[in-house]
């Protein structure tokens, strides 16, 4: 089993590397990553005998703070279920508040208002984060329509979002998304499809991959696009 300290150690040599801040969130380390790797990959560095280590270095480097912050918030979640049902359990005397999450004082359909009819990007991506958190019948639906948005960092957001809920009735919005959207954006969507199973889905990826592998056979030295992006099928 390996111990804490050298975790810790790791840690911050690995954030060193990708070049991000040790409480980084999951839009930040991919953000990191694609950003590094673009530059790092080896197709990009023809006759560099130390790109290739580099380039395993940096996803070795993501693939390990992403694991930790599953991690820590698998842990973050078993803590407060516990501390729930020990307050539950204990004499109505001695039992203390369970610990209660909330995002945001503003109820859903003001959220709903604020996405819909705001001017201000930062204004409808504060909406699209809240909406993905709160547990009301509908959300998902306006998440949805926030793929259409004007603004690509709401765009990127309510796909991440979508992410987060992986309900199966964002599966075709999202690959229409990507059939027109940039490499980041087709990139996220393909994350998020991954964690949604449905044969609609299977088959999606699928194309991708192969899509990706007739790529690759037809690289040449002159034309060498970017590795990191995903092509739509």
């Amino acid at each position: 089993m390996i111990n804490s300290k050298f975790k810790i150690q790791n840690s911050k040599l690995y954030c060193g590397i990708l070049g991000v801040r040790e409480n980084a969130s999951f839009s930040e380390l991919k953000k990191a990553f694609h950003k590094r790797a673009a530059v790092l990959h080896p197709d990009a560095r023809c006759g560099d005998p130390h790109a290739e280590e580099e380039f395993k270095k940096v996803t070795a480097a993501y693939q390990f703070l992403k694991s930790r912050l599953r991690e820590k918030m698998k842990q973050a979640y078993h803590t407060q279920k516990s501390a729930i049902c020990l307050s539950t359990s204990a004499p109505p005397h001695l039992r203390t508040p369970a610990p209660v999450r909330r995002r945001t004082d503003l109820p859903p359909d003001e959220l709903v208002y604020r996405l819909r009819f705001s001017q201000n990007k930062y204004v409808r991506l504060h909406a699209v984060r809240e909406l993905s958190a709160v547990k009301v019948k509908g959300a998902v639906w306006w998440l949805i329509a926030a793929l259409s948005d004007t603004d690509r960092e709401v765009r990127l957001e309510a796909v991440s979002a979508l992410g987060e809920i992986g309900r199966t009735v964002a599966v075709m919005p999202l690959i229409q998304l990507y059939m027109k959207g940039d490499s980041e954006i087709r990139t996220q969507i393909v994350e998020v499809l991954e964690r949604i199973s449905t044969p609609l889905v299977t088959q999606f990826l699928e194309k991708v991959q192969r899509r990706h592998r007739v790529s690759a056979d037809s690289l040449t030295i002159t034309e060498i696009p970017d590795r990191t992006s995903s092509l739509a099928p």
